[in-house]
């Protein structure tokens, strides 16, 4: 019997939140809860936890993301958009201790944010069965005297279309299947069903429902509980190719 191929796309900046509410949120009920998405394995068992091993098979897992920003790139881009003054104040709010330990600056927890998630990625690269597709992250100075700043994603939404548009249009899986609740992904799920592929939005809620934008695109609707896959995980030794799912256990 020939197994559906499955390609997995991951918008990680959306699906990271939706994992560390769903650890927050186990670790009340489950005494020495291990689950750290740093971990590859378990994250990939996380992903493949919503394929039905039957009738399909892990293409490929697509993740999307944009690496931090450091402190020195971030002074770069102010010093441009605000300004000698109103910059000298904002990099004084950001070097300024805030405590005695590690990061104990606005500017050290940034940094650290950085060599995080290059850390994580290199991980990710070197993982079987994946895909990095890094964007850019951008900053915007909302109160520099303040040292206030917001940051944003760019690319990640149109790199993810893309791959979708490239997998279906050449016919590599059968489906795919999207961690995402950006509404933004409905072009990309409609260009899959026009070239006759199903497409798939899960999640890590049961009572979950998709914005009415992603559902008119989308044939399956899958979502689990964070609790049934870990505990899964940990009789299966975190091994994804020993997971065992049928298709009723989403309803």
């Amino acid at each position: 019997m020939n197994k559906d191929r499955v390609a997995v796309f991951v918008d990680w900046a959306n699906a990271r939140i939706l994992i560390e509410k769903e650890i927050k949120n186990a670790s009340a009920t489950l005494q020495n809860l291990h689950f750290s998405y740093n971990d590859i394995d378990k994250l990939t068992y996380l992903f493949a936890s919503f394929i039905v091993p039957e009738e399909e098979r892990l293409f490929r897992i697509y993740l999307y993301d944009a690496e931090a920003m450091s402190s020195s790139e971030l002074y770069n881009y102010a010093e441009k958009a605000v300004g000698t003054e109103l910059f000298s104040r904002l990099k004084s709010e950001w070097e300024k201790a805030t405590g005695n330990s590690y990061p104990s600056s606005r500017s050290e927890r940034q940094d650290m944010i950085h060599t995080r998630a290059q850390e994580f990625h290199r991980k990710i690269m070197r993982h079987n069965l994946y895909a990095l597709r890094l964007g850019e992250q951008r900053c915007r100075i909302d109160n520099a005297a303040k040292g206030e700043v917001s940051f944003f994603q760019k690319q990640v939404d149109m790199l993810l279309g893309i791959d979708i548009a490239h997998v279906s249009l050449l016919k590599q899986v059968e489906k795919v299947m999207v961690f995402s609740t950006d509404t933004d992904i409905a072009p990309a799920l409609n260009i899959a069903r026009l070239n006759g592929i199903q497409t798939i939005v899960s999640h890590l809620n049961k009572s979950f429902h998709p914005d009415m934008r992603i559902q008119k695109h989308c044939d399956f609707v899958r979502s689990l509980d964070f609790i049934d896959i870990y505990n899964d995980g940990e009789s299966n030794g975190w091994d994804f190719r020993k997971i065992s799912r049928t298709e009723q256990e989403f309803d």
